[in-house]
């Protein structure tokens, strides 16, 4: 064996005593990590540190000259045969060097010195590991840390530490999900639910608002299933005199939504004949299960019709998210007679296979075949609506459609109420901007008709959508009873509109409350709507006393003096007290905020109850509490987090009599 095989695997020896030493090292402070942060993925990048910093520390096994030089310092006798041996100029001289080095024995000093290596780090892992169990058994044992106590006794003040697997339904695709020591488990309705501990089955309770569940033994202890609720609900888990709190957010799986492109509005035919192309966009937030055309065929007048439903290219669509279908229609496939009315629809089914059929459709198109002789006569027939006004319906059948969605209420699920009122909250968005629209018209009307002159200190210019929400407001202040006199400042073009006005910052308010799932709160606010459009109808012309010019500077004003709408300027209008439910809700913020300085768990509990509570009544106050939930969760500074929660909480509200949150009792 040569001497430079010798050095080679001396070399070696050192190089596999260093990585293995590194391996040590990180293993044992990935160790202490995760016992001090229970996080794993921090384990892992200590534990990668720890490996780098050891390797780094002996980076010079890797270099043979560097480990020639480190043997020839610890055995003289080979008068630096060994670094000659390493130098390619030396090789004529390889028989000398051979002679020199062969009684030497300088492998078992490398392999001494990598056995040396790997003893250090071995002995303080093993510490680890014997500390971290002493301290297990301490804890287990109780206050007084002696290991005297039975150990099928629980410890009530060890804390609770459980692992969630989320496992969503089939169709949404989603992956499974496994959250380490989690207080808030969000996922979609029907999910299977997997909470687990280390613990004896028998030590604990696990109990949801609807009952306790049933905890069963495992291997590595208990584990109790559940699926996720339709509403938030909280899973309280007790152990002795200890209590964990895990809050359940389901989030709910809507219908399809469906558009229909082509035809893109109302058609009248003249004949029987030809084809029509159909286009239609369908997507659904998981997946859609198949998608169709339908169509409705009425026939006949007066009193006597008759209905035929045509289905049309039903097809799956393979569980997909989106999907874009066409199709020719020959319309002598219908068997259609003059006069006859075709109703066409594009209408998808949700993969949902959990919630019954789950059907959504389009909105409709009219396809209507002349009647006979029908070019002869005077009728004239009218043209289909512009987009816009194509599925307007008007505030009196919204008022229709939100009574009957009221009554239904004790029969609905939370998010069927959302979805239905939703709907209804986009045809009342699209009534309040024909409202706003009109507006704009008589305001544009009655500047240009020359009632009033360029100077006359009135301002026509077109008003912004925010300026006529505050001129609504307005209307409605002085609609509650102040006195309505034009030396207030107000414009007389103001004062033409104001019934449209009220009716206009009405139907935003009903939106507003359609839209957080509330209709009872909406109907009110469609009531003063359909009131204000009526006074409208009546107030065909308003005849002005005369025109006075407006004061440029209010000295009066200015200096705090004088009145202001009749009242004395040192009274001011006091700031909207909270309703009972808010003020309720602050101040159960208030004494969770209070909890902070005398235990941190029992404020995460406090605000986590609340946050529970919020979703289903406020669910707009629910996102900033979540942020400070997991501020506290995490150990961090959570003050500006709390302070956000609190300005949304404690923002002044309108209050309202005769209105209770929403639940399924009538």
């Amino acid at each position: 064996m040569t001497t430079l095989t010798r050095l080679y695997r001396s070399q070696r020896a050192l190089i596999v005593g260093s990585v293995a030493a590194a391996v040590v090292w990180g293993a044992a402070a990935a160790v202490s990590t995760w016992h001090a942060l229970g996080s794993r993925p921090w384990a892992a990048v200590v534990a990668t540190v720890a490996i780098a910093i050891a390797l780094w520390w002996r980076r010079a096994v890797f270099e043979a000259d560097r480990v020639a030089l480190w043997l020839e310092e610890r055995h003289p006798e080979l008068q630096y045969t060994l670094i000659t041996a390493v130098d390619t100029a030396a090789g004529g001289h390889r028989p000398e060097l051979e002679r020199q080095t062969e009684s030497v024995g300088f492998e078992r000093t490398a392999y001494r010195a990598a056995a040396r290596l790997i003893v250090l780090p071995v002995l303080v892992a093993g510490a680890v590991v014997v500390g971290l169990i002493a301290a297990r058994q301490l804890t287990d044992a109780g206050p007084n840390g002696l290991l005297t106590q039975d150990k099928t006794e629980p410890a009530t003040d060890a804390p609770i530490r459980l692992a969630v697997t989320v496992t969503p339904p089939p169709h949404t695709r989603l992956g499974v999900e496994r959250l380490s020591d989690p207080i808030r488990v969000a996922g979609v309705s029907g999910s299977r639910l997997a909470i687990e501990g280390s613990l004896p089955a028998d030590q604990l309770s696990v109990q949801t608002e609807s009952g306790a569940l049933t905890v069963t033994t495992r291997a590595s202890g208990w584990r109790a299933d559940l699926t996720m609720p339709e509403a938030p609900t909280v899973v309280r888990v007790r152990r002795g005199a200890k209590e964990r709190l895990i809050l359940l957010e389901p989030r709910g799986d809507s219908l399809p939504v469906v558009r229909l492109d082509l035809p893109e509005r109302d058609t009248m035919l003249d004949r029987a004949t030809g084809s029509l192309p159909l286009a239609a966009s369908f997507h659904d937030d998981f997946g859609l299960a198949d998608t169709w055309w339908e169509l409705t065929v009425s026939r006949g007048g007066g009193e006597n019709f008759e209905f035929r439903t045509v289905t049309l290219d039903r097809a799956p669509a393979g569980n997909r998210r989106s999907a874009t279908r066409s199709l020719a229609l020959r319309i002598d496939s219908l068997a259609l007679a003059p006069g006859d009315i075709v109703l066409l629809r594009a209408v998808a089914r949700d993969a949902n296979p959990s919630a019954g059929l789950r059907i959504a459709g389009s909105d409709p198109r009219v396809i209507r075949l002349a009647a006979e002789r029908q070019d002869d006569s005077l009728e004239i027939e009218a043209l289909p609506p512009a987009e816009p006004l194509a599925n307007l319906l008007s505030q009196r059948m919204l008022i229709l459609l939100t009574e009957a969605l009221s009554t239904r209420l004790p029969r609905l699920t939370r998010s069927t109420v959302v979805t239905e009122s939703a709907r209804i909250a986009r045809d009342q968005t699209r009534l309040r901007r024909q409202v706003g629209d009109l507006v704009f018209a008589r305001l544009e009307d009655l500047g240009e008709s020359g009632e009033h002159s360029h100077d006359d200190g009135h301002d026509h210019s077109a008003m912004t959508p925010e300026e006529l929400l505050r001129a609504a407001e307005a209307a409605n202040r002085h609609a509650s009873g102040e006195a309505l006199d034009f030396a207030t400042g107000e414009s007389p073009v103001i004062a033409v509109n104001r019934p449209l006005l009220e009716a206009y910052h009405a139907m935003w308010a009903a939106s507003r409350e359609l839209n957080l799932g509330q209709p009872r709160a909406a109907l009110p606010h469609m009531y003063a709507a359909l009131d204000a459009i009526q006074r409208a109808r009546l107030a065909d012309r308003i005849y002005l006393r005369g025109r006075t010019r407006p004061v440029v500077v209010d000295v009066a004003k200015v200096r705090l003096t004088g009145k202001r709408d009749g009242i004395a300027p040192s009274t001011r209008t006091p700031q909207a007290p909270l309703d009972p439910a808010m003020r309720r809700i602050v101040e159960r913020f208030d004494r969770a905020l209070d909890l902070l300085g005398r235990s941190r768990d029992a404020a995460v509990d406090s605000l986590l109850l609340l946050r529970a509570d919020l979703l289903a009544e406020h669910p707009r106050l629910a996102g900033p509490l979540a942020q400070a939930i997991d501020t506290l969760r995490t150990n961090h500074d959570p003050t500006a987090a709390l302070a956000r929660a609190r300005r949304a909480i404690g923002q002044p509200t309108t209050s309202r009599s005769g209105l209770r949150a929403w639940s399924s009792a009538p």
